[in-house]
């Protein structure tokens, strides 16, 4: 059971970390073309995914 909350976290993490590092480059890349990509749809389902998880574990269910 706790394996799945794991997973949900960690794949959250990474979607999140995606996210900001896109958002990161786009604003670095932008200074020349002044077009930002801000990747908030990642960050937030990578976000909701940490929370789901964490809320999985700390209620011991496995679904």
């Amino acid at each position: 059971m706790q394996n799945s909350a794991s997973n949900k976290i960690w794949t959250g993490a990474l979607i999140l970390l995606a996210g900001i590092i896109v958002t990161v480059f786009s604003m670095m890349a932008s200074r020349s073309s002044g077009f930002v990509v801000i990747a908030w749809g990642a960050m937030l389902f990578g976000g909701i995914r940490i929370l789901s998880g964490l809320f999985q574990a700390g209620s011991g269910s496995g679904g």
